[in-house]
């Protein structure tokens, strides 16, 4: 669950981007995806295996703070822009 959702706060569609995160992470690492805490600690890909790409876009879906999440528009640019 998205940061802003566990503290209460209001959110919008950046839990989305926040759950996209969670579902990448976990089929890259093959690990369930837990935050027990407010961190953007996280365990990395194999990079032996898949590009670098995909561990920097886990680190800003997973972003603690909603505002610096990319939104659908911007992951896709991302892509784009990283071949």
């Amino acid at each position: 669950m998205a940061t802003e959702m566990r503290q209460g706060q209001k959110y919008n569609n950046k839990v989305d981007m926040y759950a996209l995160g969670c579902i990448i992470y976990e089929l890259l690492t093959l690990n369930n995806y837990s935050d027990n805490k407010d961190s953007n600690d996280i365990k990395e890909v194999d990079l032996d295996i898949y590009d670098p790409k995909w561990q920097k876009l886990i680190n800003l879906l997973l972003d603690i703070k909603p505002d610096k999440r990319p939104n659908i528009d911007e992951v896709f640019k991302y892509f784009d822009s990283t071949k």
